[in-house]
């Protein structure tokens, strides 16, 4: 997987919140397939859904996380969240 020195800097501080650890690296083969496998994990937070593996303050930290990296993206840069 290629990526931008942004986007890797984007993934080294994204590496310490928790919606990173649970991540699938296997089917990841652009920047957009992490971010996207992160905003899934803050979904299911937000959604209410048992098997969410972050908390609150996590789901916080991550959605500013996304929201910072977010014009990093090709597929995602003009989305709406």
């Amino acid at each position: 997987m290629e990526l931008t020195k942004d986007q890797e800097k984007a993934i080294s501080k994204g590496s310490r919140l928790k919606a990173f650890k649970v991540r699938n690296d296997d089917s990841e083969n652009s920047f957009d397939d992490i971010w996207l496998h992160v905003l899934h994990e803050v979904d299911l937070f937000e959604e209410g859904e048992d098997n969410a593996v972050i908390n609150k303050s996590q789901a916080a930290r991550t959605r500013k996380w996304l929201e910072e990296t977010q014009l990093l993206t090709i597929d995602f840069k003009d989305m709406k969240f």
